[in-house]
This record gives structure tokens, sequence and C-alpha cells, in this order.
């Protein structure tokens, strides 16, 4: 019997990751949100993982959320090792809350794969007194 071979993900394609992002509650004013996409080697875990891909995007007041697109760009190097060299490459989704108006509700997305569409459920931040 011959099974059809899987597709490797290599540093010269990638499908783009479709992240849903969803406010916790219905935005009271126009939310902005950046949101990064990292890869790293789960074996290497206390080495900075790399930045792949950045979107900002945009909720408008009444809504609750929005979908963007990242596309990975796998030739960027973790500790001088692409996706192809990693012994257990992996992504995940972030938020880079110093240029939102929004943070997390739960936690960072790990374990994304190129194409996998993911969630990142967010609230508004709080504001200073």
């Amino acid at each position: 019997r011959v099974f059809p071979s899987v597709a490797t993900i290599t540093m010269s394609s990638s499908p783009p990751i479709p992240v849903q992002v969803i406010l916790s509650e219905p935005a009271t004013s126009t939310q902005t949100i950046s949101v990064c996409l990292y890869l790293h080697d789960t074996a290497l875990a206390c080495a900075s993982a790399a930045l792949s891909a950045t979107a900002q995007c945009t909720i408008p007041t009444g809504e609750s959320s929005t979908t963007v697109s990242l596309q990975p760009d796998m030739t960027v190097k973790q500790v001088g090792k692409g996706w192809d060299d990693m012994v257990d490459p992996s992504m995940y989704v972030s938020l880079n809350v110093a240029e939102s108006t929004v943070v997390y509700e739960g936690s960072p997305v790990f374990g994304v794969r190129p194409g996998q569409k993911e969630t990142v459920v967010l609230k508004v931040k709080e504001k200073t007194k």
C-alpha cells in the first residue's frame, strides 16, 4: 500500500496563518491591536524566539472581532537555525501589548502551524489613574 507524501514546510513556502482576534466584550471605542508571530525551537526553551510576522488591525466601536492574516517569514533564524534546521520547530501568536490598546484575556497561542486558523481572546486595557 502506498501512502501519499506529506508536504513539508520549508523556508521557501508557508501558507498564511489566519488569526481571529476576539474581544471578551464589544468595543466601546475603536481598539488597536498588534499581533506577532514567532518561530522557535521548543528544544531551545530558554532561547529568544524569532519574530516571523506582524499584523496590525482595529476593532471598531460596537464590534467584538476581526481576522488578520500572518504570512510567516520562514527565513528568520533563532540562534542561527532556520525552520528546516530546528530540532522541534514551532510557532506562537503573541500580542505586542505596547502597541495595542488591549491585553490578553487568556494567553498567547502556542503550537501554531502554518495554514492553521487560530483565535486570540483579548480585553480592553484598564485605564490607569
